[in-house]
């Protein structure tokens, strides 16, 4: 079984754009992804609901002391369901995909997209997965407000050196 070590979860790297773009799901407004992006992403897990994207966007380690308690026990939840998938750690495939997704005041998921992938559909549908099945999350702090709030996640799939035993 793949050891945990071989995952990191964290904030997207600094200056990397969050926009969805490419096969996401579009905030609600009536643009809809392509009838031929639909189509490949049918059973793919990349296409989320299309409920309504909050205006501000976090940083899943954002060190604001407002977001942080709230951050980690949303880490830990996704942390608990995310795993190396057997068959990518055989092969000795890794790589790094950036998902946002968007909750709800009660904690409930309303859109996941994924922004960047990882180049290997087997790692961006595990992270997708491990997500949506964390989720519902804990309902915000009162001090966040009643608005939705966007999540930015960066998935990282490593493999670690093992040293040869003698």
């Amino acid at each position: 079984m793949p050891e945990r070590s071989g995952l990191t979860l964290g904030g997207p790297p600094p200056g990397t754009s969050v926009v969805p773009q490419g096969k996401a799901v579009p905030p609600s407004g009536g643009t809809r992804p392509s009838l031929r992006d639909q189509i490949a992403s049918l059973g793919s897990g990349l296409f989320g609901d299309a409920g309504e994207a909050g205006k501000e966007t976090i940083h899943l380690d954002s060190r604001d002391p407002v977001f942080v308690p709230y951050l980690a026990r949303l880490k830990q939840r996704i942390q608990n369901e995310w795993v190396y998938p057997e068959a990518a750690w055989s092969r000795g495939v890794s790589g790094e995909l950036l998902l946002v997704f968007t909750l709800n005041k009660n904690g409930s998921m309303t859109n996941v997209h994924l922004v960047q992938s990882s180049g290997f559909p087997i790692l961006d549908r595990e992270a997708l997965r491990a997500v949506k099945q964390a989720a519902p999350y804990d309902p915000f702090p009162p001090q966040w407000g009643e608005e939705p709030k966007n999540i930015a996640a960066s998935f990282r799939y490593y493999l670690p050196y093992r040293f040869p035993r003698n």
